[in-house]
């Protein structure tokens, strides 16, 4: 101490403990059990790796892969059990890319690599198809893979979307948007299914990403970008539009970045242009069926209605797409295998986080924040209002609102921080709040979602893809003298399931027995699926003395979905359809004059229309083979006869045609065969036979590739086509 500093002395007086003795210090006294679990818990995270892992695990990265995890957690627990459905549209991806591989990456018209597949006569196919392959190459066909691969690219949407706000919007709770897309009911349904609705939402996510990056800091990224823009254009046809807007837009508010930019923006354009050659190439090939896109949506744009009526129309379906009321409350009315029962596109609650995110996007003024949420909110309704709203059209539009949410829930945590709120406790609610949002949805949707609707059929939530073709297949193993046959009226194409869940071997067909009535005389060991009410039919028809129940699906719910049966017929009507049978099996054979000259023609036995149907040039008429696919048509000249091709008019389904010419001939037969696809209504198949024949008989076959032996085959016409005639 120095002079003059002061010195402040305290004494504390304690009394002695009556129990400690003269000369001895006091026993210290032990702390309790749970102080001591208290130090122990405390000394453990103070611990330097301890202590490290928890502020790398509760860092902003940190929580983004525990979101991820989660997230990724919700989207494959339980996989095909929800939804409980699986769809035609939803096998025909794997389908499609199967049936590349097999053709050698050609499709049915013999276009190689095509950037669209056709779908229900629409080229409603594209992207997913190709993203498929690989997984169905290596794990096989199944829903599990089918679904998982929209799984996974929904996952990278939503990374690519909290870049997004890290990267552009420079949130502190970037990550925090991978839990908010685990909430979302719109997306937690459609990330779950194979529809490419929401695989196109992901691909666009990543596009816009990685542009803002070209535009804010790496121009290299431009690349990226535009492959991502030419994948989700090709992704799903309500995209087209969008896309192309995104870029037009893009292109022409950025254009002096682009010219400043130009030794990226030059190649990227090329890059562009290769795309556009590709599809305006594909586009030109098949225009007939694009030019016919808005007639077969049966869109009010096609039908003779006023001008201003066609404009109120697609006012009503665009504001309808933008407004909050369609995604944030009960105003969407969709399909049942579209919606979630007793769920809202967007949660209600998010709402004022969206509003709130609104008001402070606008404050902000950053302009490409502005044009990162205004481009996607305004184009993505366009190309539904053209045909009538449907969420899947729309889904894009999820971008936009989780983005002024987003912004919404920033504003709301930098509030609560101003009133002493601390930043612990904002990242902890949230968290804990979306997380078990993202759980409780998972939860009751495998939990109460199969009983969400009670209709089952096809009026309802069409229930029974991934059941009823598995179990048929497992029934025919056991029973290997049985053909089974599984009705189709319960959903919509079911043949496209078949085709996914059935080996081609196996000798599972689509019918009923009303189409199957003849085999069922004739004593075939047929096994039909029905639903009770196709069950109730044939027990009040009459027709069968005998109707056994071999096994039952149940419904979600408990009752009877599909019911195995075997038949036998009364045996009056039995008798009836053998006579029947045994006259109509008897191949028809009819003259018809076809340039001046008498043919002799034989062809299948038919269930409607006359041989010279084919003939008559005229489309109201045709023929129909009675329950035999393929029909056969041979054909005989009174004299040797120049031909170089035939064209057959067939319907939509995909069709081979074989001309077999000369067939009595075998120095001078020679086979042609032509195959096309499905087509949105009638198609002419051309078989060219490369130079002119000297033809004496002619065999022509027309097979349907969808239908089994016993199914039906439909032909309108057939042209006999000499060189000149082509």
């Amino acid at each position: 101490m120095k002079p003059g500093d002061s010195l402040s002395i305290s004494i504390r007086v304690e009394a002695t403990p009556q129990n400690a003795k003269p000369g001895k210090p006091a026993p210290a006294k032990k702390p309790g059990v749970f102080a001591r679990a208290t130090l122990a818990i405390r000394a453990f995270f103070h611990r330097p790796k301890v202590s490290a892992f928890f502020k790398a695990a509760f860092s902003p990265m940190g929580l983004f892969i525990l979101g991820c995890a989660l997230f990724t957690l919700t989207r494959f627990i339980r996989l095909p059990d929800f939804p409980i459905y699986f769809a035609s549209d939803e096998a025909m991806t794997a389908l499609r890319g199967l049936d590349l591989v097999r053709d050698g990456g050609f499709d049915y018209d013999k276009y190689f690599l095509p950037p669209f597949f056709i779908n229900d006569g629409r080229y409603s196919l594209g992207t997913i198809v190709y993203l498929q392959i690989l997984p169905l190459l290596a794990f096989g066909k199944s829903v599990w893979v089918v679904r998982g691969v929209s799984a996974v690219i929904s996952i990278f949407g939503v990374i690519w979307f909290c870049f997004i706000l890290r990267d552009i919007f420079k949130l502190k709770l970037w990550w925090a948007g991978v839990f908010l897309f685990g909430v979302i009911p719109a997306w937690f349904l459609f990330s779950r299914t194979a529809y490419a609705a929401a695989e196109m939402t992901a691909l666009y996510t990543g596009a816009l990403y990685y542009y803002l990056r070209y535009r804010t800091d790496k121009p290299v990224f431009i690349f990226p970008a535009v492959i991502l823009a030419g994948m989700a254009f090709c992704a799903y046809q309500p995209a087209e539009l969008l896309v192309a807007l995104t870029l037009l837009i893009l292109g022409l508010v950025d254009i002096r970045y682009h010219i400043k930019n130009w030794k990226v923006a030059l190649p990227a354009v090329g890059v562009l242009l290769v795309f556009a050659l590709l599809i305006g190439n594909f586009y030109r090939v098949h225009f007939d069926l694009y030019s016919g896109t808005l007639q077969a949506f049966n869109s009010y744009l096609n039908q003779d209605l006023p001008v201003i009526q066609k404009v109120e129309k697609f006012l009503s379906y665009y504001f309808t797409g933008l407004s909050p009321l369609y995604w944030f409350s009960s105003m969407a009315r969709e399909e049942p295998f579209y919606q979630m029962k007793g769920y809202h596109y967007f949660p209600l609650i998010l709402a004022p986080l969206a509003v709130w995110g609104a008001f402070r996007l606008i404050r902000r003024r950053n302009r490409l924040e502005i044009l990162t949420v205004a481009i996607p909110f305004f184009a993505a309704p366009i190309a539904a209002a053209m045909i009538g709203i449907q969420v899947t059209r729309v889904i894009a539009e999820i971008l936009p609102y989780a983005l002024l949410i987003m912004l919404g829930m920033e504003a709301a945590a930098n509030w609560l921080e101003r009133y002493r709120v601390r930043a612990g406790w904002i990242t902890a609610g949230v968290v804990v709040l979306l997380s078990i949002g993202q759980v409780s949805l998972l939860v009751d949707s495998l939990t109460r979602g199969p009983l969400w609707y009670s209709d089952y059929g096809l009026s309802g939530i069409q229930w029974g893809g991934n059941q009823v073709f598995k179990k048929a297949l497992e029934y025919s193993n056991a029973n290997p003298n049985t053909k089974v046959y599984i009705s189709g009226g319960w959903t919509f194409k079911a043949d496209g399931l078949l085709l996914f869940f059935i080996p081609k071997d196996a000798p599972v067909f689509m019918g009923s027995p009303d189409i199957m009535a003849n085999n069922l005389a004739n004593g075939e060991d047929l096994t039909f699926v029905l639903t009770p009410e196709e069950l109730k039919h044939l027990r009040e028809s009459g027709d069968y003395a005998s109707i056994q129940e071999k096994d039952v699906i149940p419904c979600p719910d408990g009752n009877p979905c599909f019911i195995f049966v075997t038949l036998r017929q009364d045996p009056e009507l039995r008798n009836e359809l053998l006579a029947s049978e045994a006259q109509k099996m008897e191949p028809l054979e009819e003259g018809v004059v076809w340039n001046g000259e008498e043919l002799d023609i034989s062809v299948t036995p038919l269930s409607d229309g006359k041989i010279s149907n084919l003939f008559d040039g005229r489309d109201d008429t045709f023929i129909r083979s009675a329950n035999i696919n393929p029909l056969v048509i041979d054909m005989g000249f009174p004299q040797v006869t120049p031909l170089s091709s035939i064209k057959v008019r067939v319907g939509s389904e995909p069709i081979t045609v074989s001309v077999n010419v000369n067939s009595d001939d075998p120095q001078k037969m020679q086979v042609f065969t032509q195959t096309q696809g499905e087509s949105d209504g009638y198609k002419e198949i051309l078989v060219d036979f490369g130079d002119t024949q000297q033809v004496k008989k002619i065999l022509v076959t027309v097979q349907n590739m969808l239908s089994p032996e016993e199914g039906f085959v439909h032909i309108w016409e057939l042209e006999l086509l000499a060189g000149d005639e082509e």
